[in-house]
């Protein structure tokens, strides 16, 4: 019994798919390549990465909002209420962090 659970866990290959877009991405990524959409498991808890989990919920609100058919009326209120709350902590401390991380990217993207 032991011998065939250890070649069955042996066979198995494990390649983690992005919930959002079901690529594959390797283990050790933070965020999918095809979609942006954080993938780690501690990424939400990590200081500089939490930025962009926390800029992209506020996207996926947004597209939502206006974007979205079929969304309830008090689901849109709560979405508008979570957005006017965390406007200005994007404006003034995610924003300049997220544009130094798309030119920095840039950067190294050009050599």
């Amino acid at each position: 019994m032991e011998e065939q659970e250890k070649t069955l866990e042996e066979q198995q290959d494990g390649t983690p798919l992005c919930i959002h877009c079901l690529k594959p991405y390797s283990p050790n990524e933070n965020f999918c390549k095809n979609c942006g959409e954080a993938v780690g498991t501690y990424t939400a808890f990590m200081p500089f990465e939490r930025i962009f989990v926390f800029t992209n919920s506020i996207k996926n609100c947004w597209h939502k909002l206006f974007y979205e058919k079929g969304v309830s009326f008090g689901l849109k209120v709560l979405m508008i209420i979570y957005l006017m709350l965390t406007a200005p902590f994007i404006i003034i401390l995610g924003l300049p962090f997220v544009l130094f991380y798309k030119l920095r990217k840039k950067k190294f993207d050009n050599k």
